[in-house]
């Protein structure tokens, strides 16, 4: 899989939003990646190829460790939407300014996402080609929404 600089940026830009909004503070390293701060010291570093790096001395607690393992639980969500965005069609509705990219179309209800400076905003429509009703969901149901799916996919 060959990603540009371009998406790789526009990654490491959302992992920083979705990391802040978790309470982590984070600052860019000279290589480029991005560096996450727990309690005021380093934890470990997101690279542009996603994931996370770390050094066995920055994740010596119980609590680093599971600080350590939500940044990989966050970035990995990061990566799978960011990817399915960059290669998401447009949605195509009269008056819609902002590039909504269609991420699922289901039974006339559809799931987009745009891109904004406070992280990827992500609505739902139901479609009945007269008008469009627009739903706003909050990350966290859309969380839970994603565990029924899979819970009810086993």
């Amino acid at each position: 899989m060959n990603i540009s600089a371009e998406e790789k940026n526009r990654y490491l830009r959302e992992a920083e939003v979705v990391l802040a909004r978790e309470g982590f503070l984070t600052d860019r390293t000279h290589a480029g990646s991005l560096r996450v701060l727990f309690d005021g010291a380093p934890l470990c570093e997101v690279p542009e190829s996603g994931g996370v790096t770390y050094r066995m001395a920055d994740v010596s607690t119980p609590e680093r460790i599971a600080a350590k393992d939500k940044v990989y639980s966050i970035v990995r969500a990061v990566a799978e939407y960011m990817y399915q965005m960059e290669r998401a069609p447009i949605l195509k509705v009269d008056g819609l300014e902002d590039s909504y990219k269609v991420l699922a179309d289901f039974n006339s209800v559809v799931l987009a996402g745009c891109p904004s400076k406070y992280g990827t905003q992500f609505v739902t429509w139901d479609r009945d080609f007269e008008e469009h009703r627009e739903r706003a969901w909050s990350r966290e149901e859309l969380e839970q929404l994603r565990d029924l799916l899979e819970r009810d996919a086993l």
